[in-house]
């Protein structure tokens, strides 16, 4: 199996990149899901015998014909996530569509977009995404 320039063989390949940007990690529901979460969960997939792991996602949109759609993190580099997917997110001046063509860019770069079935969620959890990779600090004390 050939693979394609820019795509990895390892799927968790950029996860260790994106590990030091996590803080806190906080058990929510379904319907508490936003567009810009950055999310872990267990997933159980739709064949017989698919084991349950463990996914970090960021997500696109959180209910779309009853699937979550999403980058992997473990499949995305960190610094394409933050320009072309997190910062453009932010912009109040770029048009809808033209946030999409960049997300849709790096997801076909890396081919790191994924839907998910609501159902084959499980202990779904929001984690804190830091931006930077610097000590976070409040009230005077360390929190990352």
């Amino acid at each position: 199996m050939s693979q394609r320039p820019g795509r990895p063989i390892n799927k968790l390949l950029y996860l260790p990149e994106h590990q030091p940007m996590f803080g806190t990690m906080q058990f929510v529901s379904k319907t508490q899901l936003n567009p810009g979460d950055v999310i872990s969960f267990r997933y159980t997939g739709k064949e017989p015998g698919d084991v349950s792991e463990v996914r970090f996602v960021f997500v696109l949109d959180p209910d779309y014909h009853d699937k979550l759609h999403g980058l992997t993190l473990g499949m995305t580099p960190k610094n394409a996530l933050i320009r072309d997917v997190i910062d453009p997110m932010y912009d109040t001046f770029i048009p809808y569509d033209l946030y999409y063509e960049s997300v849709f860019k790096v997801a076909r770069s890396w081919d790191s977009y994924r839907t998910y079935f609501l159902s084959g969620m499980s202990g779904i959890r929001r984690c804190s995404y830091f931006l930077t990779d610097k000590p976070v600090w409040k009230d005077g004390k360390r929190i990352r």
